[in-house]
């Protein structure tokens, strides 16, 4: 296992340079932050200063050579916007967001495994199509639509909940579950099919054969062999929710957290501290992969690292 975790690394070390590379390829294209910077009725003069401020006036290999080593010791300068140094604005926001994903993960990872091992055990029955139906939809609606739909009922309907913001646990609420709808889709889904797959294997049914009860057969023995799907999907979905999800649900709701930070920046071409946001996410979703991968031997022993 050391060794595939070191080679691991070395492969993740790989992407997130790879990523360095695209991003800082992007953010010239997405726009002029001189001239969002300076007033409409500034000189070539001006524009020619403000260049030699920012850095851009030097070779591209060379501003992309001190971006790797800068980002590297995740100095990443200061932000266009703000005028504060960017990582200091990524680890503020941080916070929110691992907040508002792992409260939407663990809610759909724990409702999904148990809708789906629920539906496994008696295929085809109403409980079972009612549950498929439910993940299906789960997965299908769009976040940004559920998210509107769930402030026009819950918030401006009802009153129960704020429509936006942070900083109780009734501003959670609404984002955590238009977070959690697709996970526990998926979770339900995969959770399901491996369960039925699972409960037919020739183990399983010794297990039934020597009368152990249906509690522990299902378990102790089918749920954990199915927990290797289980496991890969969520691993997919803390990934998705962190990398996508978060951005979309913190736009709707004005969750303060990189998602919308990293909207904001690119809406203020602040191509700093978008830099910033996106190498962060980059170096928590290969970890994430990692963690994921290793898990595996603890559900299954069979798995090798070779």
């Amino acid at each position: 296992m050391g060794r595939y975790v070191l080679k691991r690394l070395f492969q993740a070390a790989l992407v997130v340079v790879s990523v360095m590379v695209v991003v800082f390829v992007v953010t010239r294209l997405i726009g002029d932050p001189v001239a969002v910077m300076l007033p409409l009725e500034a000189t070539a003069e001006n524009r020619a200063v403000m260049e030699a401020q920012l850095g851009l006036d030097r070779p591209i290999f060379v501003q992309l050579g001190d971006y790797i080593a800068d980002a590297v010791r995740f100095d990443f300068g200061d932000s266009l916007w703000q005028r504060r140094p960017a990582i200091d604005i990524v680890m503020e926001r941080l916070l929110p967001t691992m907040v508002l994903v792992f409260s939407g993960f663990v809610l759909g990872l724990v409702l999904g495994a148990v809708i789906g091992v629920v539906a496994a055990i008696r295929p085809g029955r109403w409980m079972d199509r009612l549950f498929v139906l439910l993940g299906v939809l789960g997965i299908s609606l769009p976040q940004f639509w559920i998210g509107l739909v769930l402030i026009v009922f819950f918030s401006v309907g009802l009153g129960w909940f704020p429509t936006s913001g942070s900083g109780s646990l009734r501003h959670l609420v609404l984002p955590a579950t238009v977070l959690a709808l697709p996970i526990l889709g998926r979770i339900a889904l995969v959770t399901r099919s491996s369960m039925i797959d699972e409960l037919n294997t020739p183990h399983v049914k010794d297990a039934t054969a020597r009368g152990l009860s249906r509690a522990r057969i299902v378990i102790a023995h089918a749920f954990r062999g199915a927990g290797i799907a289980t496991i890969t999907v969520a691993g997919w979905e803390l990934v998705g929710a962190l990398a996508g999800g978060a951005v979309v649900v913190e736009t709707v709701y004005a969750w303060p957290g990189i998602g919308f930070t990293a909207i904001q920046a690119i809406e203020r071409h602040d191509i700093i501290l978008l830099q910033g946001v996106v190498l962060v996410i980059a170096v928590i979703v290969v970890t994430i992969n990692i963690l994921v991968d290793v898990t595996y031997t603890l559900l299954d022993p069979r798995v090798k690292f070779d």
